[in-house]
C-alpha cells in the first residue's frame, strides 16, 4: 500500500450538530481516497446531498502536529481548522449569505 500514490478507502463518518439545546446526528458510509504528500495526510471524498443537488467535495488535511483542516467545496464553501486549544475564525459561504464562525477545539478525539 503506497499512500504517496493514493489508496481507496471506505469511510464511516458521524457528524453531530448541537444548536439551541437540540442535537442532530448524520451518518455517512462513503468511498474516498487517502494520499500522503510530504508529512501531511489527505482524506478526500464526495458527500452526496439529501436534496439531490451536486455532491460536495470534502478534503480533510491532517498535519504532522495533529491539526486538522476540513475544506468543503460546493454550493456552500467553508474551510475549518481544528487545533487543540486554539481559536480559528472563518466565513461559511451559503446560498443565503455568509456566516462568520469562531471555532474553539476543547476536546480531541480520534477514533
Amino acid at each position: 500500500m503506497d499512500l504517496n500514490k493514493g489508496v481507496p478507502v471506505s469511510i464511516h463518518l458521524k457528524t453531530e450538530v448541537n444548536q439551541n439545546d437540540e442535537q442532530e446526528e448524520f451518518l455517512f458510509d462513503i468511498k474516498g481516497q487517502v494520499i500522503k504528500m510530504g508529512d501531511t495526510l489527505y482524506i478526500r471524498y464526495k458527500e452526496e446531498q439529501e436534496d439531490g443537488s451536486a455532491p460536495v467535495s470534502v478534503t480533510m488535511k491532517i498535519f504532522p502536529d495533529g491539526a486538522v483542516q476540513i475544506t468543503r467545496a460546493g454550493e456552500m464553501h467553508v474551510r475549518l481548522r481544528f487545533v487543540y486549544h486554539e481559536q480559528f475564525e472563518t466565513n461559511y459561504q451559503t446560498p443565503y449569505g455568509t456566516i462568520f464562525l469562531v471555532l474553539i477545539q476543547e476536546i480531541y478525539i480520534l477514533a
